[in-house]
């Protein structure tokens, strides 16, 4: 009974200050005029932020929700509704707020006391920019009304601070009849490239794999090239040419480095000596090959010319290579678990060796993907998140072999191998070497 009277005098007195403020003039003592003057009262328009929170794991900003009580006047016309980086709220005032753009806030028309709403999926910060996952925001809403025939503005307090968070999943995108399960490649527009190295055939007493795929972002699955012997790896040059290495078969004595053109021709480029593994590209179209037979990285250029960019006892059993913002070249070892890079001058230095991994079967492929370095744990059934100070952890996987989807703490992997990032799209995708799946990781 006590709050119910406060508020109930506190309504009435801001009512009562809206409603006038009275004056008197008199000219005689016959004739007097009373003059009402009205009184802008900003509270009662103001709407009270109760909750603004993470609900859902869309991975934008129609995960937001906002609950909020409106004001007490009917001359409120709509509530806008945005958010802001904490580091911000200096930045924020009824007329800064009011001048928004469009997207930069969600409108809302109701009278209701008691309101709550999700945010859009499109909807950008005070600033213009998306929301992003694990930064520290606040909400607003900005009353919208009239008062005196002239629209005013009365600006909320700001809400608790929130965060996006991100609950990361594995998910499969083809399942037990996927085609391929050695390296991937990503296009610009999305476009997976697999190799499939196949299974050791005893009769041949090699790998069978003889295709490379390439994988829509939906799922459709077409050939890129057919015909070869145990292909591996992927990279494709600003010219929409495809190359991937082939006829590792033979006793690590060398591999070819082949080349599909955008219209489906297939032709070799390069011999190149051991056994030529992993790929990537830079951005003058040189390629560069890791190598799991002997200790070098290899350089290839356009023309097919083939040199050693880099040799170190290390480097023997490389197969997952990337390039990372500062051109440097990065590899993971196979046998060893070592992450390692080189340098534009081809120094070797090591970055980390992940710890209790299967020693002889370790790391599968790698990839760098917004500055951490991703890779596969091909016989523990694990991926590895690592920094490029050393540091390393489990990212996703229980150890269990298996492919069970869901959050990356009880998701499943089935010797994971191939490992590849569209940056764009923000997504990891995963080949499996033990039961086929393409699996996908969505940031």
């Amino acid at each position: 009974m006590i709050k119910t009277r406060k508020r109930t005098v506190l309504l009435f007195s801001i009512l009562l200050l809206m409603t006038a403020s009275l004056s008197f003039s008199c000219e005689d003592d016959d004739d007097a005029t009373l003059t009402i003057t009205p009184v802008f009262v900003p509270e009662a328009f103001r709407a009270t932020i109760t909750n603004a929170v993470d609900v859902s794991n869309t991975k934008n900003a129609s995960d937001i929700v906002v609950n909020f009580n409106g004001g007490i006047t009917s001359n409120i016309t709509a509530y806008r509704v945005f958010y802001v980086l904490s580091e911000n709220i200096a930045l924020v005032n009824e007329e800064s707020a009011s001048a928004l753009s469009a997207n930069s806030f969600l409108q809302l028309e109701s009278s209701a006391s008691a309101l709550q709403i999700n945010l859009a999926e499109s909807q950008l910060d005070f600033e213009g920019e998306p929301i992003v996952a694990d930064q520290d925001y606040v909400a607003y809403v900005l009353t919208v009304g009239t008062f005196d025939n002239e629209t005013v503005y009365v600006l909320s307090n700001p809400s608790s601070v929130f965060q996006l968070v991100n609950k990361l999943e594995a998910a499969t995108l083809i399942g037990s009849d996927f085609p391929a399960n050695d390296g991937l490649f990503v296009g610009s527009d999305g476009t997976i490239f697999a190799s499939n190295f196949g299974v050791f055939d005893q009769a041949l007493n090699k790998y069978n794999g003889t295709q490379v795929f390439q994988i829509t972002p939906s799922g459709a699955i077409s050939e890129k090239a057919s015909g070869v012997e145990a292909p591996m790896g992927g990279v494709m040059d600003s010219n929409g040419n495809f190359y991937f290495t082939n006829e590792n078969n033979n006793d690590l004595v060398s591999g070819v480095l082949l080349k599909v053109t955008p219209d489906g021709t297939t032709s070799a480029v390069a011999e190149i000596d051991g056994w030529p593994s992993g790929l990537t590209i830079d951005a003058n179209d040189n390629i560069y090959a890791a190598n799991f037979a002997l200790p070098v990285i290899n350089k290839i250029t356009p023309d097919g010319t083939v040199s050693v960019f880099a040799t170190a006892d290390k480097l023997a059993g490389c197969v997952g290579i990337d390039i990372d913002s500062q051109g440097n070249i990065v590899t993971a070892n196979f046998a060893t678990a070592d992450i390692l890079s080189i340098d534009t001058s081809g120094e070797v230095s090591l970055i980390t060796t992940i710890p209790n991994v299967t020693q002889g079967f370790g790391i599968g492929y790698m990839t760098i993907f917004e500055d951490n370095i991703y890779a596969t744990g091909i016989n523990d059934n694990f991926i590895f998140k690592v920094s490029f100070d050393g540091t390393s952890e489990i990212f996703a996987g229980t150890g269990e072999r298996g492919n069970q989807d869901g959050e990356l703490n009880v998701a499943t992997f089935s010797n994971p191998n191939g490992i590849a990032a569209d940056d764009e799209r923000r997504i990891l995708y995963i080949s499996q070497f033990g039961t086929p799946g393409l699996r996908t990781i969505q940031f």
